[in-house]
């Protein structure tokens, strides 16, 4: 059974796994063996609401640095860029994503809802779920204030 944490706000439940790590930029990642596989958290969905398109700025060997961005994701709402946490270079890319992103809007952390793998030259700085329940606070403070 999937050990889960639910960080609620508003009439919104943003699902938090305890087995993730997240950034600041709303992405999830799981390193194994130096690899990080990278999505996109439960949050960074409400944000766009609904996910109509993915576009990768990179292919499979191309090198990424920490903080820049490798790709985009189009929701109803908005377009966000997706920037790498870690350095290293992409050695998979789910290009099932790109004819339907359905899998991340059903479960952004589900089996299909990874976007990158990324061969790790220096480890990802994740943030630990409660860590990022602080962040997310924080942003849902942010979003309340402009309303």
């Amino acid at each position: 059974m999937e050990d889960k944490q639910i960080y609620e706000f508003g009439r919104d439940k943003v699902k938090v796994p305890a087995w993730l790590g997240y950034t600041t930029s709303h992405l999830w990642g799981v390193e194994n063996d130096a690899v990080l596989k990278i999505g996109v958290s439960d949050f960074f969905l409400k944000l766009v609401k609904e996910i109509y398109f993915i576009s990768y700025d990179v292919e499979v060997g191309d090198l990424v640095n920490r903080g820049s961005a490798f790709g985009s994701v189009e929701g109803s709402k908005s377009v966000m860029y997706i920037k790498s946490p870690t350095e290293g270079s992409i050695i998979e890319i789910n290009e099932e994503l790109y004819d339907d992103p359905t899998p991340l809007n059903k479960n952004p952390y589900g089996d299909d809802g990874w976007l990158v793998k990324i061969k790790q030259s220096v480890p990802a700085n994740l943030l630990g779920p409660k860590r990022y329940m602080q962040v997310l606070q924080v942003a849902v403070d942010e979003m309340e204030k402009k309303h």
